[in-house]
């Protein structure tokens, strides 16, 4: 009776430690269940007619991601996406890879050296998530990519560092054109041009250095950077566009290069805050509007070289005071000196034949002048506005148009 009892019990406790065995296990299982149901990857993006795309890890629910860590504190503090993360969109030519598209997510960008084996040799657009692109903030380029869309950084209004391919020939034309959050950027040594517009509008741009192996700036290349206080252009430089530093109404400094043989139009247009700038001894020509609404630049020397000064040069010099016009000048056209309101001497050459017209208007510190004898042509409103003006000539003048004078 009592082996019978006995058996009893044991059978009972090991149904009991069975039962929960089996509890525990399925309790496992199903906690393992659940955990892996959130961990999804996200599917390979359609291909484009044309196109490759390829993800990568970084394509992996954020879950298992692993967490950006903010690198020791820098003057940049950029936080750089590993270049392995890249995601993209993409053509094969050019002998290599050219990227047609960013698909990230990540606002601090490191583009990789190779994609699948190929070369990346380009960057035709970064443009993809249009509520992702104008908050990018920084981008790093392999020193491989040669070659850039017109527009590929276009939108990337919160680019504030970008690191450039060591071996780029040429900065194109309207490159970082309104990346109105740059502040900073290195053009590499093997840089030859900097193209039309290239950094037009870039306006927290304040400062920027030059390579000695740069021979053109184009049109533009840098009007309307608001906060770029000095530059100084290599000697390398044969030739500045059209406008190149127009509005720039920081810049107080320029160091022109000694052979530049022509400031050309609007050059320095509308730089308010210009003190003082010496003109190449080489120079021919002052372009129109070159130095236009220049209010602080007081003093200039203009070489005995240039023949040719273009209408509206000086106009709205206020602080001007004095001027020598070079003995190669055979006229003063419109507007050259028009509102230079702190000009008390100006020195006319044997050379003048004609003054244009509103040449001196508002000129209302001029008090005398001397107009040589080679002068017969004086035009409207030449000195119009010039209340105190006292002139001086002994020209046999055959024209003097009305309100030359007042």
């Amino acid at each position: 009776m009592k082996k019978k009892t006995l058996s009893l019990v044991l059978a009972i406790l090991m149904l009991v430690m069975l039962i929960s065995g089996c509890s525990a296990f399925v309790e496992g299982f199903r906690e393992g269940y659940e955990g892996s149901g959130s961990d999804q990857s996200t599917p390979r993006p359609d291909n484009n007619a044309g196109d490759n795309t390829s993800p990568s890890p970084a394509t992996e629910s954020p879950g298992n991601n692993p967490p950006v860590t903010d690198p020791p504190a820098t003057d940049s503090n950029m936080i750089l996406e590993d270049a392995s993360a890249f995601r993209y969109e993409y053509n094969l030519e050019l002998g290599g890879v050219v990227i047609t598209r960013y698909i990230g997510d990540n606002l601090h960008i490191i583009i990789p050296p190779e994609i699948e084996g190929h070369p990346v040799v380009g960057v035709s657009s970064l443009w993809g998530d249009e509520s992702l692109i104008p908050k990018i903030e920084s981008i790093s380029l392999p020193d491989s990519v040669v070659w850039f869309g017109r527009l590929a950084f276009d939108s990337c209004t919160s680019l504030r560092h970008i690191i450039l391919p060591s071996g780029l020939a040429e900065i194109g034309n309207n490159m970082f054109a309104g990346l109105s959050a740059l502040t900073t950027i290195t053009i590499p040594d093997s840089v030859t041009r900097i193209g039309h517009s290239a950094f037009n509008s870039c306006s927290s741009l304040t400062s920027i250095t030059i390579p000695s192996g740069v021979t053109e700036i184009g049109d533009g290349a840098f009007a309307g950077c608001a906060s770029l206080a000095s530059i100084v252009i290599p000697e390398s430089v044969t030739h500045i566009g059209d406008g190149a530093f127009q509005g720039c109404v920081s810049l107080t400094s320029v160091t022109l290069p000694s052979n530049l043989t022509e400031i050309s139009n609007f050059m320095f247009a509308d730089c308010h805050s210009l003190l003082s700038i010496s003109i190449p001894n080489n120079a021919r020509a002052i372009g129109e509007g070159a130095f236009r609404n220049c209010r602080m630049l007081s003093v200039i020397d203009i070489p005995s070289g240039v023949t040719w000064i273009g209408a509206e040069a000086f106009l709205g010099c206020s602080a001007l005071t004095s001027i020598v016009i070079p003995g190669g000048i055979t006229e003063i056209l419109g507007f050259t000196f028009s509102d230079c309101s702190s000009l008390t001497s100006v020195i006319l050459p044997e050379s003048l034949e004609r003054i244009g017209m509103w040449a001196f208007q508002g000129c209302s510190s001029l008090n005398s002048i001397n107009i040589p004898a080679s002068v017969w042509e004086i035009r409207d409103g030449a000195f119009k506005g010039c209340e105190t003006l006292s002139i001086v000539t002994q020209a046999e003048i055959r024209a003097i148009n009305r309100q030359a004078l007042n």
